[in-house]
């Protein structure tokens, strides 16, 4: 069934891969990002204009996450789902070494603004339905645990993980069901193609996940991982050390 998506961050290496996965889908989208220039060259690389129309909108502010909900009811399609592919760019270093300000600046960038978003566009998702409205939020593993050299994103990781229970606990009243995908491990995607590892996860694999959710609405787990690193089998582990001595 062909549905109407709202991705945002749409012009990242995730949000481009799920553009072109639900567009290869045969679903509507409308891809939401910062940077109309880099928007207008992802329709114009994916060239579906039938499908695929674009939304420049810093969604950093209220007034930004309130000004998309209202383009979007103006344009009076309905929005089945919405996918959260929000991703800031972060330098590493140790946790004490850096500011208050710091630390905020990331709370505000990967938790704040989650939440703005949420805050408009799950009354949106939930208008004119009876059930059936999706909004999946991505995530890395950092929450899992504090990352060596970027402890304040593991800080950020954890606070969303939990923004997002609090959101699908309260969304419970509305016809919608608010999910995460959790990756477990870096993404490789067009945009750093050149320093990515081997082992990395592949863009249009997490698209492919991501639309398969979306298409099953399997959303009774809350929380969906993919791409952990699977552990080492003791006799491997036990080699390694019988090597090293």
């Amino acid at each position: 069934m062909s549905e109407h998506v709202v991705v945002l961050g749409a012009s990242g290496g995730i949000g481009r891969e799920i553009t072109r996965e639900l567009i290869a889908r045969g679903h509507a989208v409308t891809a939401v990002a910062r940077d109309a220039a880099r928007l207008r060259a992802l329709a114009e690389r994916i060239n579906a204009p039938e499908r695929l129309t674009f939304i420049p909108q810093d969604l950093s502010d209220d007034a930004g996450a309130a000004a998309l909900a209202r383009v979007l009811r103006e344009r009076g399609e309905p929005v089945t789902a919405v996918v959260v592919a929000l991703r800031s760019a972060v330098k590493s270093g140790r946790l004490l070494d850096r500011s208050a300000a710091d630390l905020r600046a990331i709370l505000d960038r990967d938790v704040v603004t989650q939440f703005l978003a949420a805050r408009h566009l799950l009354p949106l998702l939930a208008e004119g339905r009876q059930e059936g409205g999706h909004y999946l939020l991505l995530s890395g593993p950092q929450a899992s645990c504090a990352w060596s050299g970027y402890a304040h994103v593991s800080i950020a990781a954890a606070a969303l993980q939990m923004l997002t229970r609090a959101l699908r606990e309260e969304a419970k009243e509305l016809p919608v069901v608010v999910q995460q995908l959790q990756i477990g491990r870096p993404v490789r995607s067009e945009t750093n193609q050149d320093c990515a590892c081997p082992d990395w996860i592949g863009a249009d694999e997490v698209a492919r996940r991501v639309v398969e959710l979306l298409d099953r609405r399997d959303t009774q787990i809350p929380l969906v991982e993919i791409g952990a690193y699977a552990p080492r089998p003791a006799s491997s582990v036990q080699g390694v050390r019988h090597e090293a001595n």
